[in-house]
């Protein structure tokens, strides 16, 4: 008892306690369940060892995966970034040894593939009551506001399509119990939870799940339909029911609550709505495999990835993976490795298929295991499980179940080699996860620093954190740019400028840029504008859609006054962005370069830029000397500064004045019809006041932290007894923090304002 009491703790673990472990302060929890999986491994290992089971032969499926393991090895001397290809190698390598070690066990323990099915059928009533948990928590979003698809039911995954798959592939086998259970309430129970699995898919939204669940019920039906034919035993058809039955009651349910989460809407979703991103991976990729068909290294797809998609890529958002396993397997370990891979997943799936065929037994296993193959494989063609423990641990059990089930050992194996290889690589692979781990929780720090721009954290700290295995972040960041970022935070640009450098030619993502970014700043920062423009221009080069790499290209170019054919380019390809320092930049900077810069487009993009951004001061000032001249602007600023001087002395008719002819000198300046509207209030007229001001917000661009207006045209409506319009202009006004409606709006608006909270 005591040795079957391992093995079902190797299985649990492998399933349950890998889908429960928290993320643990890391920034994505795979890290914390590849060494878990690992150290799990290892002691599987030496059991197998000890009960004798590794001098057994291997079966064809286990013997392919071994020469794929080889081959994914030989691909790190090949790759670009050689800690990168260690860390994904160790973690294939776990996911390979749970594989092994499961076959070693089962082939000799094989009364243990049951209780296995039980296991999986346990982690995904948790993967279930986790999605249900968080709609219970958000019911009124959910039910009431109808959110709709949201990351609110990601389970125990990482995402929702992550969760929405691995629910799917354990329902596979929640239905094999619901199918050999002959106990009325034991039955109706495993149907209600069937219900809740095909309810959580639908709350998660995924299109690619769904998919899976049409092809895999169409695939039920027709093997049961062909049985039916061929035993003439009616007893397949209703077995159908198993799944057809809470599948069609979840779908109801779906129909009935929810708007875009229904299983209909949804199914129209999987046609109608476009796939382009994962085309534009999937296309990367077999470009990737023309251009390196020997492989360019396990794990260092997510480098090579940002050349490939440079086009389409935005800010630093890496396309990791090519969310096709194979594809992906294909171009990182080369094409052989690819074929091998491709031949184990037809020999496993048709071996399978022929049997849930032939197999007459009515509760057999076979169909069941051939819809979660199924499952997986879809779900590989679109996403990336390998790289997910939650799924590919259980993948792994199954695979072995399958080698054990259905293929003969014929293949010899030198055990003790075999043994001590695997030994050794173990303890390698948790001596690699304990430092990947570790850096996943200081990566954490990293990124929220990043993403805040905020990098204060002591020297003495930073300098602790791991840099060398691993030497990229999980978002392809040189580990040691980012602590550059910190030394320069913290006035050693000397230091930050030569790691940077060093960086550069160590080759760790040569694609992504950060360090050229960073060094342009820096060196903008400095005014030394040779070098920021030779370095932001590199940046751009490599990445284009990103806004840090056109910022600093283009200080660059205003700094030096020079390169400007390269600044209209520069501006044309990045105007798409909105920002408004690049558009304020590019007006200045053409308005000031007249000669080279065509007059009439800069008018032009200076009366587009004062539309887009109408607080710029800078961008107004520009497009009113451009529409009215110099001269005028500055007529018009002395005419203000009078009239300001006469309203405050009392002087309400030559303010008035003032301001007339200010206004007819920048007729688009909405602060002169503003100050005329007052003057005219404080001499009685309110009727050409209100006119004043009406004018001015129809008509004129009004900056949007800029509010006073409304609440000066507010208090007079209320001064002419238009209560409702005037608490109306109020209110918008101190929703905007405005002091004069803060003063104004409770004598006379209170009645409106009992939600409204300010200071």
């Amino acid at each position: 008892m005591r040795y079957k009491s391992l093995p079902f703790f190797f299985f649990t673990a492998y399933t349950l306690i890998i889908a429960i472990t928290p993320i643990l302060g890391t920034i994505d929890k795979i890290y914390p369940q590849f060494l878990i999986g690992g150290i799990v491994s290892l002691f599987h290992l030496i059991y197998n060892l000890r009960k004798g089971y590794i001098k057994l032969n291997l079966p064809p499926p286990i013997y392919l995966i071994c020469v794929l393991l080889l081959l994914a090895f030989i691909s790190i001397f090949l790759s670009l970034n050689h800690i990168a290809a260690i860390i994904d190698f160790t973690h294939f390598f776990v996911t390979c040894s749970i594989l092994i070690n499961s076959y070693f066990t089962l082939k000799n323990e094989s009364d243990l593939i049951d209780s296995i099915f039980l296991i999986i059928t346990i982690t995904l009533s948790f993967e279930v009551i986790a999605v249900m948990l968080s709609f219970i928590e958000f019911f009124n979003l959910s039910v009431i506001e109808k959110i709709g698809r949201a990351p609110i039911y990601n389970g125990l995954a990482g995402n929702i399509n992550i969760s929405a798959f691995s629910i799917l592939m354990k329902s596979m086998f929640l239905m094999y119990y619901i199918d050999r259970t002959t106990e009325k309430l034991k039955k109706l129970l495993l149907y209600a939870l069937m219900i809740l699995c095909f309810f959580s898919i639908a709350l998660t939204g995924s299109r690619g799940a769904l998919l899976a669940i049409w092809v895999t019920l169409f695939l039920f039906i027709s093997i049961n339909t062909y049985k039916y034919f061929r035993y003439k035993d009616r007893a397949y058809i209703q077995k159908t029911l198993i799944y057809i039955i809470p599948f069609t009651i979840s779908t109801v349910i779906t129909e009935l609550i929810f708007n875009t989460l229904r299983v209909s809407y949804r199914t129209q979703e999987i046609f109608t709505r476009g796939s382009a991103s994962r085309i534009e991976y999937w296309s990367d990729a077999i470009q990737g495999i023309m251009d390196y068909p020997l492989g360019l290294g396990i794990g260092n797809w997510k480098i090579f990835s940002i050349h490939y998609a440079s086009d389409y890529m935005r800010s630093y958002v890496v396309p990791y993976h090519a969310h096709n396993d194979l594809l992906q397997f294909f171009v990182e370990s080369g094409v052989i490795a690819g074929l091998i891979l491709v031949l184990t997943m037809v020999i496993v799936y048709w071996s399978v298929f022929k049997d849930s065929i032939k197999n007459k037994t009515k509760n057999e296993i076979s169909t069941y295991i051939l819809m979660f193959l199924s499952v997986y494989f879809i779900d590989s063609l679109l996403n990336f499980p390998i790289s997910r423990p939650i799924q590919v641990f259980t993948f792994a059990i199954v695979l072995s179940i399958i080698s054990v089930k259905y293929f003969n050992a014929n293949f010899k194996h030198y055990y003790k080699v075999t043994f001590s290889v695997f030994f050794i690589m173990l303890i390698s692979a948790t001596y690699v996860n304990i430092r990947v781990y570790n850096s996943s929780v200081e990566q954490l720090n990293l990124f929220r620093d990043f993403n805040l721009n905020s990098f204060d954290d002591s020297i003495e700290e930073i300098d602790s954190y791991e840099d060398k295995l691993p030497n990229i972040t999980v978002t392809t960041f040189p580990i040691k740019s980012l602590k550059a970022l910190y030394y320069y935070s913290n006035g050693d640009t000397i230091n930050a400028i030569k790691i940077l450098k060093d960086n550069i030619k160590m080759n760790e993502n040569p694609f992504i840029g950060l360090n050229e970014a960073k060094l342009s700043k820096i060196y903008n920062d400095q005014r030394e504008y040779d070098s920021a423009y030779k370095y932001g221009k590199i940046a751009y080069s490599k990445i284009q859609n990103n806004l840090a790499h056109v910022g600093n290209y283009f200080q660059s170019i205003i700094g030096s006054n020079s390169n400007l054919e390269e600044a209209k380019k520069l501006f044309n390809d990045s105007k798409n962005f909105d920002h408004q320092q690049l558009w304020s930049s590019y007006v200045t900077l053409s308005y000031k370069n007249s000669e080279t810069f065509n007059i009439d487009s800069t008018k032009s993009i200076s009366s587009i830029a004062r539309v887009k951004f109408p607080n710029d001061r800078n961008i107004k000032l520009v497009d009113q000397e451009l529409k009215y001249g110099v001269d005028n602007v500055i007529k018009a600023i002395n005419l203000e500064n009078d009239g300001r001087y006469n309203y405050n002395n009392g002087f309400y008719q030559a303010s008035y004045l003032d301001f007339l002819e200010a206004s007819r000198l920048l007729p688009d300046e909405y602060s002169y019809f503003q100050n005329m509207a007052m003057s005219k209030i404080a001499l009685g007229d309110y009727d050409k006041g209100l006119e004043l001001l009406n004018y001015a917000i129809d008509s004129l661009i009004i900056p949007s932290n800029e509010v006073r207006i409304y609440s000066i045209r507010g208090g007079l409506k209320i001064l002419q007894n238009n209560l409702s319009e005037g608490c109306r202009d109020l209110i918008f006004a101190l929703q905007k923090d405005d002091q004069l409606a803060k003063e104004s709006i409770l004598p006379s608006c209170s009645q409106y304002v009992t939600n409204i909270e300010y200071n």
